[in-house]
């Protein structure tokens, strides 16, 4: 390679994607070796990468129980579900649970908990974009875990108008976002490594190259990784939007939803402005 192509390669690392130009959800999540590795990350109580920690969990877990009066027959529906561990411990409770995630790895797993503890549990293997619950069939909605973040404007708009269909005529969503405080605390920023990220993306050896941006007219931040591995170079790219409170409420309600109750995060925390998230609970407008 001459320094001229190297300084190609370094330029399409650094370049900046138009909003939303790029999407790979599923390369993220579906690829056997990454799906495990998140899986691991899920499993881990410590590790808040993939998903919250245990001892938050536990703590959502028990504010939700007490908040939505989930008990015998709730409808529950849980949207990027992961390995359950919202949707099996809710089903405890002696709820009827549905769980929705594209991750056959995470559904697996998931699933085989369940059917160990004779748990009432529905896993449906799904991109939850193209889900569709029936009518009114459901109490509370959930899409935790900032997962509406990652999703582009139309993607979101057409996912809160299913959630909305879905629900029944007292059915409740429960769900949380980043926020403005978080996108104007991010900076942007580059870094690379050998293995980047303790060898996440791929088993063998590679380089990684992580580029941050900003986009400030959209409140939308991206950090965009490349992978150089010794046959192929491909590119991950994970869109976060942050949310002001208007911008949510705005959001909801062009779905037909509005928003009955503001928190910090979903255990159910006083909503404070600062907070680089924030939970809402919306209904049926």
């Amino acid at each position: 390679m001459t320094a001229q192509d190297l300084y190609k390669a370094l330029e399409r690392v650094n370049e900046r994607p138009k909003p939303y130009e790029f999407s790979t959800a599923s390369e993220l999540w579906c690829d056997p070796y990454r799906a495990e590795q998140m899986l691991k990350a899920h499993l881990d109580p410590d590790n808040g990468m993939a998903s919250r920690t245990g001892a938050f969990i536990q703590r959502s877990l028990d504010w939700m129980t007490r908040r939505f009066d989930i008990g015998r027959e709730t409808a529950i529906t849980d949207f990027g579900c992961g390995p359950g561990l919202y949707t099996n411990a809710l089903a405890r409770t002696g709820a009827r649970v549905t769980g929705v995630d594209f991750s056959s790895r995470s559904i697996s797993y998931a699933r085989s908990v369940a059917e160990q503890e004779g748990l009432d549990v529905r896993y449906e293997q799904a991109d939850y974009l193209a889900y569709r619950m029936e009518a009114g069939s459901c109490d509370l909605a959930t899409l935790i875990f900032c997962d509406l973040c990652p999703l582009s404007p139309s993607q979101r708009a057409g996912l809160l108008t299913k959630i909305c269909d879905g629900l029944s005529e007292k059915g409740l969503l429960l769900l949380d976002v980043c926020t403005s405080a978080m996108f104007e605390a991010a900076n942007e920023a580059s870094n690379f490594s050998f293995r980047h990220l303790n060898g996440f993306w791929a088993e063998g050896d590679y380089y990684g190259f992580q580029r941050s941006f900003k986009y400030e007219e959209e409140s939308l931040l991206l950090d965009k990784y490349t992978i150089v591995e010794p046959e192929r170079v491909y590119e991950i790219y994970n869109w976060l939007q942050c949310f002001s409170q208007m911008r949510l409420r705005e959001e909801l309600a062009a779905s037909g939803l509005k928003i009955l109750e503001w928190y910090s995060n979903v255990a159910g925390d006083s909503y404070d402005p600062q907070a680089h998230q924030m939970a809402v609970v919306a209904a049926r407008a």
